[in-house]
């Protein structure tokens, strides 16, 4: 994995509550997203450089994403107001 891969990865608006939207300048493969009880909310294919999670049905709370991207896997954490 390229070393500044994390670094690259953003999510924003974070917090958010309605959308939010994952970014990789090197491109996106899929989206995974874990609610604090380990349980799987999200697991989405992408494709381009980001991808907009419609999280307004969500509960109020922290999710860990797993952001797949072709140099590899980065974990980013998700709040959810």
């Amino acid at each position: 994995m390229y070393k500044d891969a994390f670094k690259i990865i953003t999510i924003c608006p974070n917090p958010a509550s309605k959308e939010a939207r994952v970014v990789s300048s090197f491109g996106l493969t899929r989206v995974e997203a874990y609610a604090a009880d380990g349980r799987k909310v999200l697991d989405s294919r992408a494709e381009g450089l980001s991808l907009t999670l419609d999280i307004a049905t969500w509960p109020s709370g922290t999710y860990m994403l797993r952001v797949h991207t072709p140099m590899g896997v980065v974990g980013r954490r998700l709040v959810v107001r």
